[in-house]
């Protein structure tokens, strides 16, 4: 087992409880991913890399950069600040429900916040790949559309989570980026278990 497949088993593993807290005992777990609010994080690690090390060079190397001075290095910390900002969160597709489950940035375990919603009362529409994040934007019940990245390694979760949301009945917009099968899991959806909750990692 890789370390990407040993980190998406611990974070699964982090979010079963919250999720097991609002299933029924015959629902079964098809498939989740994780995600983060705002740009994709590698677009931001770059940016700060780049205009941190501009500044760094205009205050410590020869002489401010004409013009700018250290400028680039205080807006090479703005990045910093966003990704304190972000929220971070688990979207899990069971065979009978939405489960969104909030998240600490820091160990992945559930904060607390639980949310549910049918499977055909929420939707989502695929953008772009951006150095390998998925772009996302989702809509929940009583919320505001929201912009979501998920991670590369997470793409083929996402892809099943979406094509069984879609397979209910939600409204799916996908894009060339990703490719959503026609008729996903339908067994899960008519109440099967087993080997929903194993591919999912219970």
């Amino acid at each position: 087992m890789t370390l990407a497949e040993r980190a998406k088993q611990k974070a699964k593993r982090h979010v079963r409880p919250a999720l097991h807290s609002v299933m029924r005992p015959d629902e079964a777990t098809i498939a989740g991913f994780p995600a983060v609010t705002g740009p994709p994080m590698a677009v931001e690690t770059v940016i700060a890399l780049v205009m941190s090390g501009i500044g760094f060079w205009g205050v410590f190397g020869a002489g401010p950069v004409p013009g700018i001075g250290p400028i680039p290095f205080l807006l090479g910390a703005l990045p910093s600040v966003s990704m304190i900002l972000r929220r971070h969160m688990f979207i899990a597709v069971t065979s009978r429900q939405v489960i969104w489950v909030r998240v600490s940035r820091f160990n992945g375990l559930p904060s607390g916040e639980v949310r549910t919603a049918p499977l055909d009362a929420v939707g989502f529409a695929v953008g772009m790949r951006v150095l390998g994040d998925q772009a996302l934007r989702y809509s929940w019940p009583g919320s505001r559309r929201r912009r979501i990245h998920v991670s590369r390694f997470w793409r083929t979760d996402m892809g099943e989570a979406l094509s069984t949301l879609r397979f209910a009945g939600a409204a799916v917009a996908s894009s060339d980026a990703i490719t959503l099968r026609p008729r996903p899991t339908a067994r899960a959806l008519k109440g099967g278990t087993s080997r929903e909750h194993a591919r999912f990692g219970s």
